[in-house]
């Protein structure tokens, strides 16, 4: 097996050099540059043709987002992995919508960032267990935001759609007509982007709209 060739990317330098002495002794892994920003980085990428980029974020020059967008442009058979101690559920969402390869915090164990390099390596992304339940959480928090806003009527014309009323059944419990009552429902399929009862019904449990 031919060894794994790694670029590390850190402005701390001290971080670096604990990186460098965790994979010193790695017969499968070598470490053919450190780079403390993302010019020096390019730079090493272009000479040496890493396997794998280990970057943080935060750095004096370009951020590791950027770096990580250059790298995919120039050279798109090279993966990123993300090391950085940001556990922001919208940076670690921008980051995987950017498709990196792995996203692990600073404070994960030298035994994880190891299986991360080999498993990014081997065709395969890895997240850690921490940050995947950091872009879960956020990913339904933002989809819960995004459900527009139901009228009183709406919610009430719902609530009796989903206890199975007909439309001439809600609409005399609510003292309407019943063209009002498709309207209600013709807004709430343009509000929630459903098209018909079913999908209606299954946003309304999913996003809790049934209970007010």
């Amino acid at each position: 097996m031919n060894r794994i060739k790694v670029l590390l990317v850190d402005d701390h330098l001290m971080f670096l050099e604990g990186l460098q002495s965790l994979f010193a002794n790695e017969k499968n892994i070598e470490v053919v540059g450190a780079a403390s920003n993302a010019k020096i980085a390019l730079d090493i990428i272009n000479t040496k043709q890493p396997d794998i980029v280990i970057t943080d974020l935060s750095m004096p020059d370009i951020d590791g987002s950027s770096l990580v967008a250059s790298i995919q442009k120039m050279y798109p058979s090279i993966y990123t992995l993300v090391l950085s101690m940001h556990s922001d559920a919208q940076i670690i969402s921008k980051l995987i919508k950017q498709n990196i390869n792995g996203y692990l915090l600073k404070n994960a164990e030298k035994e994880e960032l190891l299986i991360a390099v080999k498993t990014i390596v081997g065709g395969e992304n890895y997240f850690s267990k921490e940050v995947s339940d950091i872009y879960n959480e956020g990913s339904c928090k933002s989809d819960y935001s995004s459900i527009p806003e139901l009228s009183k009527r709406e919610k009430e014309v719902l609530k009796l759609i989903g206890d199975e009323y007909t439309t001439k059944e809600i609409a005399d419990h609510l003292f309407i007509s019943q063209n009002t009552v498709e309207s209600h429902r013709k807004n709430m399929f343009s509000k929630l982007n459903v098209k018909n009862v079913a999908g209606l019904i299954k946003m309304a449990i999913k996003n809790n709209l049934l209970e007010y």
